[in-house]
């Protein structure tokens, strides 16, 4: 693993209400970039297990992402000084083995431009995540992968 801290964006369901801003700040901050479609990448579902409880479902930027892995043109790849994974599209051949291989089937196919995207943590915009940024709720925080282990573990843990 690289000696750079992975930043992952990290959902506080105790806080979430649901809004969807997350989802409407990124599909605005996407459409602003350029990219067709528009679609968000990040989507909110209420919990099964849970009602009246959500979850916030987006690229986990794994240490170890089985989305590349997978990829038969090298389109995606883990960014070493940035710790995202990034989906060239240029690269991208359309076959989708990155959306199959992902457990929670983070790379999305667009069809439009016949290419697999996905979350890259709004890569070049020096504000971070539109995400994060726009929750009201503030149950979105950008933190080191290691510190979001200790973080979900306390969560986890009954009361």
């Amino acid at each position: 693993m690289s000696a750079m801290p992975q930043p992952v964006i990290v959902h506080d369901r105790r806080k979430c209400a649901g809004c969807c801003f997350c989802m409407v700040a990124c599909s605005c901050g996407r459409s602003r970039r350029g990219t067709a479609g528009a679609r968000p990448n990040v989507t909110v579902i209420e919990d099964p297990d849970g009602p009246g409880a959500f979850i916030s479902i987006r690229c986990s930027h794994c240490a170890h992402p089985i989305c590349a892995a997978a990829c038969p043109s090298g389109a995606v790849r883990k960014d070493p000084a940035a710790g995202a994974v990034l989906i060239n599209p240029m690269l991208c051949v359309g076959c989708r083995s990155c959306t199959l291989a992902c457990p929670i089937s983070a790379p999305w196919f667009d069809e439009a431009s016949r290419v697999a995207r996905k979350c890259d943590l709004c890569r070049g915009d020096p504000l971070g995540p539109k995400c994060v940024r726009n929750c009201p709720a503030g149950a979105l925080s950008v933190m080191n992968r290691e510190d979001a282990r200790v973080v979900l573990r306390e969560e986890a843990r009954p009361r």
